[in-house]
């Protein structure tokens, strides 16, 4: 019975003996922690800032110190673990392991937090009076340095050298996120949808506890607070556990217990491997560099793993070669287990009737219509919450879950091969029971055919969400019409020649409402065909505004989405919405104002138009290539004025087998100063009239 609740307590005597021994552990501590965190109250008249920090653990000095001292302490403390005499010397004390065990933690431990205390207690009147308290950040900072001492006290029983505790401190804390983020490498390579930024990003972040505390608050995740509150007790009682059954001859030594020298190694080889492998696959496409890296890194790393674990060069044996080819099996059922999709992941497409609401990215549309609204501070999802449109959304995303076959997963990188160009699609569910999310890159083709897709961007949901009158733009400051649509990838005027031709044209705020209500209208009427035509967009209307931060506005009710995703970005206060030809009232709105005919009159200086042919194909590695063949330069300026109203302003997803570039000169024939770029699909009768003629 004595031993057993000799685990919990310490000898009083050594303890006394240990602070005195090292008292400059805590002595640098309090230094430390001085200029940190009293010295800037002591010179600074404005103390707010340090409360702040201080008081929400952002510190970045605390956050160093909270792990570090810890560190040092278990280090010095549990150094005699590490040489055969001092090891002997100390077991030949009339104290039994569990009291030298806990003698050494409560030593470590209070040398650690004594600076802390000082430190807090100093901050906490001042604080007080500033309107911040301490006491969750001291309570946090207690907690995190028994966390660590814990962990600390495991890593100095598993090894039997100073360099290799040390190391292995390092091991400990970060290997359990480590291994989350690896396998979500995999993840991400291998399962067709997986969304990268989702759980195995959280958990990783959640298991380093300074991430995590500093990042989301102590008081977060009750659960989470919970676990590590748990896991300091449990961290101490596997170093008494580990400290009762360590044999003394293994002082020395890398590693003392066998089990955890296999733990090290598979664990250093895996994370070698996936590094090495995404090198390799980025060095060139293809399958063969990635397999390369995974073989080469491997065997590099599980041979340098076993000379630090045995500390020697000799582990060329029959061991290793075991080791290796259990190691090899275990990667290999990994892979083969994300790769077939063995848990269902890729074909799990949620019940409509489970939906609350879904949510759609809607970046991709630029690459679908050159005619978004680009509003910063709008929200960057769609979302869907009537029921048909949410059937259409899950409609949707069973069509893309067929396309896995298109994908070559050839790499660590995680993006398709050969599939001729395509979306970022993301689409995330709240359901009744947590949260659903993926994302794809697809064929840009697939989305502009989908029935789905039509009837969710023909909805009045939709229409909604992307009316103009409903965006956040808030107040706006000024207004100008001008004869480029320099919104997306293109810009029709690249030397900024607008503003010398004068065009550029500033409304008043009247006219600004009156051309709001008729760009509402037009978008509300606008079909899919609309939307994926891509029509030649002559001018765009520009807004610089008053970002709207009501967090109930028209947009925010339009959408039905919870009103943390609908608060504007204050610095950012810019929109763009290009007006294609079928905007009828909007362009009748230009004619009656006298503004269309100055907007178009750019057409009128074209002088010549150099017409090149794209080729798209996939090449032979994997890697999309658009291959580019000068065409004849047509000098008749009526004929291309004709040709531009059939023109498009970018090239459209469905033109798989190519399109025609027509760069257009305007100005001067001798000395043409500006150069519009505009599209036509590759059977384009337009082109075959351009070059006829």
């Amino acid at each position: 019975m004595r031993s057993a609740t000799s685990y919990f307590r310490p000898s009083w005597a050594l303890l006394r003996e240990n602070l005195k021994r090292f008292w400059a552990v805590p002595a640098v501590g309090m230094v430390c922690w001085f200029f940190a965190g009293i010295f800037p109250l002591l010179i600074d008249g404005n103390s707010r800032q340090w409360f702040i920090m201080a008081a929400d653990m952002r510190h970045p000095a605390f956050i160093i110190f909270t792990p570090i001292f810890p560190l040092i302490a278990s280090a010095v403390t549990l150094r005699y673990l590490f040489s055969p005499s001092s090891v002997s010397a100390m077991h030949t004390l009339p104290l039994t392991r569990g009291r030298l065990y806990c003698t050494s933690f409560v030593s470590a431990a209070a040398m650690s937090i004594a600076p802390a205390v000082v430190t807090y207690l100093v901050m906490a009147l001042p604080g007080a009076v500033e309107g911040y308290s301490m006491l969750p950040a001291f309570a946090l900072t207690l907690l995190l340095t028994l966390f660590y001492t814990a962990l600390f006290h495991v890593a100095a029983m598993l090894t039997g050298s100073g360099v290799m505790h040390l190391g292995v401190c390092g091991f400990l804390s970060f290997a359990p996120s480590a291994l989350v983020l690896l396998v979500g490498v995999y993840c991400q390579s291998l399962l067709f949808g997986y969304s990268g930024d989702a759980a195995m990003g959280v958990l990783a972040t959640r298991l380093v506890p300074l991430l995590y505390f500093t990042d989301e608050g102590i008081l977060s995740s009750a659960v989470w607070l919970a676990a590590y509150i748990l896991s300091v007790p449990a961290l101490y009682a596997t170093g008494a556990v580990l400290y009762a059954r360590r044999h003394l001859e293994r002082a020395g030594d890398s590693i003392v217990f066998p089990f955890f020298e296999l733990i090290f190694t598979f664990t250093v080889t895996f994370a070698g491997m996936t590094v090495l492998s995404m090198i390799f696959d980025g060095a060139g496409w293809g399958k063969f560099p990635f397999n390369l890296g995974l073989l080469f890194g491997a065997a590099l790393c599980l041979i340098a793993s076993r000379m630090v674990a045995k500390k020697s060069l000799r582990v060329f044996n029959g061991t290793t070669l075991l080791r290796g080819g259990v190691f090899a099996g275990a990667a290999a059922l990994l892979i083969c287990f994300l790769n077939f999709d063995l848990t269902g992941y890729e074909k799990r497409v949620p019940a409509p009737e489970r939906v609350e609401y879904a949510e759609l990215n809607r970046d991709f549309l630029p690459w679908l219509s050159n005619r978004q609204i680009y509003a910063y501070g709008n929200p960057s999802y769609l979302v869907f919450s009537e029921p048909e449109n949410i059937r259409a959304v899950t409609g949707l995303h069973s069509s893309i879950t067929e396309l896995r076959d298109l994908y070559d997963h050839s790499g660590l990188g995680g993006m398709p091969r050969g599939t001729g160009g395509g979306l970022s699609v993301y689409l995330r569910y709240q359901m009744t029971f947590g949260e659903l999310s993926r994302r794809y890159f697809i064929p840009a083709e697939h989305m502009a055919d989908d029935a789905n897709a039509r009837a969710l961007f023909e909805s009045e949901e939709f229409k909604l969400q992307n009316d103009v009158s409903n965006a956040a733009l808030g107040q706006p400051i000024s207004v100008v019409l001008s004869p480029r649509a320099n919104y997306g990838r293109y810009d029709y005027f690249p030397n900024d020649s607008a503003s010398s031709l004068a065009l550029d044209i500033t409304i008043s705020s009247d006219e600004y409402a009156e051309l709001l209500n008729a760009l509402a209208e037009d978008m509300r009427g606008e079909t899919w065909e609309d939307i994926t035509s891509n029509p030649l967009c002559d001018f765009v209307v520009s807004i610089d505004y008053i970002p709207d931060t009501d967090t109930d506005n028209a947009y925010a009710r339009a959408s039905r989405a919870p009103a943390r995703e609908w608060v504007s970005d204050p610095s950012s206060n810019y929109a763009e919405i290009a007006v294609p030809p079928h905007y009828e009232r909007t362009i009748t709105w230009l004619v009656s104002r006298g503004y269309y005919e100055r907007l178009t009159a750019w057409r009128e200086q074209i002088v010549s138009a150099q017409l090149t042919r794209v080729t798209v194909e996939n090449g032979a590695d994997g890697a999309v290539w658009h291959s580019s063949d000068s065409g004849p330069v047509i000098t008749d300026a009526a004929s291309i004025r004709r040709a531009l109203d059939g023109a498009s302003g970018q090239p459209g997803p469905q033109w798989r087998d190519g399109y025609w570039d027509m760069t257009i000169s305007i100005g001067d024939s001798e000395d043409p100063y500006s150069y519009v770029s505009v599209f036509f699909p590759a059977d384009s009768p337009v082109i075959d009239n351009l070059i006829g003629g």
